[in-house]
């Protein structure tokens, strides 16, 4: 169906693009980020190639509010594109000589158009979702404002004149109270959109059935599964959140599973609250710790046990479209 792979590689305030048609690969140029860079470009590929959008099929990494516009133009122009996370491009390429924009527009080009096939094209914008990710990204800021205000000052109390670590102190105490007020009014907001949206407050209730699983942790899950749309299995979604272990094994010399160090850092950080909060308030999640310490299992792996546990509840839940009940009972 598609002759033309188009990789884009986007920044700040320009973007890179290279294109793969009849199995040569080809860097266009650099156009500026903004709707008329956008024109630019598509006027350029179509002069070169006289091919029509709609044998075209563009490919970019998601970041963030950088490829945010182009998203947006790309439906508009009802131009076939799959905005793949970055993680997923460059474990597919494997190792690579050498990194620069215009290389890696050339890598996205390619991952397109070996993955032709199989690639999920990306979907219009859910205006709720796109909310939700806003505001989680503002609350996360928040946080480590707040953790940091808070470290900054501590770090310097033994070598700090006593009066004046009091006056600041008395200083943080206030803006630590403002931003406390600030990330409750976030999680505020959050709670109204889920809310009003029928699908998003279904789901949600889903999730939450699951001991652990707070309204963080489910604004989360909704956000990077579109709101369970996109990823549909809870193995896929701790591959995703980097919790999954796998075994290294090289011919009779099989090792021990490991997770992986890449993932979505932010989302495991929330699935370890978790996992901790299930361990003292799930009968069965606890008995499950208090056995594998009694093995002399390692605590972490314990947790990264029954963050996997969650998550594979929380998608069976939703998928089933039933509230997950509790065994207490069962071990």
């Amino acid at each position: 169906m598609y002759q033309l792979f188009i990789g884009c590689d986007m920044s700040k305030d320009k973007f890179d693009v290279s294109y793969f048609y009849q199995g040569n690969m080809k860097y266009l140029g650099e156009f500026v980020n903004d709707i008329n860079g956008f024109k630019k470009m598509l006027t350029q590929i179509k002069s070169t190639l006289n091919l029509k959008p709609s044998v075209m099929l563009f490919c970019f990494e998601n970041t963030g509010v950088y490829s945010k516009l182009f998203y947006a133009w790309l439906i508009e122009q009802k131009i076939a594109f799959k905005q793949e996370n970055a993680l997923q491009i460059n474990n597919s390429l494997g190792i690579r000589r050498g990194k620069n924009d215009k290389a890696d527009s050339r890598d996205i080009a390619l991952y397109a158009y070996e993955k032709r096939e199989r690639l999920e094209l990306s979907k219009p914008f859910n205006d709720s979702i796109e909310k939700l990710r806003d505001l989680i990204a503002r609350r996360r800021l928040l946080e480590k404002q707040k953790k940091a205000l808070r470290v900054s000052l501590n770090v310097k109390k033994k070598t700090m004149d006593k009066q004046l670590y009091e006056e600041m102190k008395a200083d943080n105490e206030m803006m630590l109270e403002q931003y406390d007020k600030l990330i409750k009014k976030a999680e505020k907001q959050m709670k109204q959109i889920i809310n009003q949206d029928s699908e998003l407050k279904e789901n949600a209730k889903l999730v939450q059935s699951v001991v652990g699983i707070g309204p963080i942790i489910t604004a989360a899950l909704l956000v990077r599964t579109s709101n369970f749309t996109q990823i549909t299995q809870s193995r896929k979604m701790a591959c995703y959140a980097g919790i999954a272990p796998f075994a290294k094994s090289s011919g009779q010399k099989i090792g021990k599973a490991r997770v992986s160090k890449i993932g979505d850092k932010y989302l495991k950080s929330l699935l370890s609250n978790g996992a901790r909060a299930a361990a003292t308030h799930d009968q069965q999640i606890k008995k499950y710790v208090q056995r594998k310490k009694k093995e002399g299992k390692h605590y972490g792996k314990i947790i990264n046990a029954v963050k996997n546990k969650l998550l594979h509840r929380v998608f069976a839940a939703v998928n089933r479209g039933t509230p997950y009940v509790r065994f207490e009972h069962y071990a």
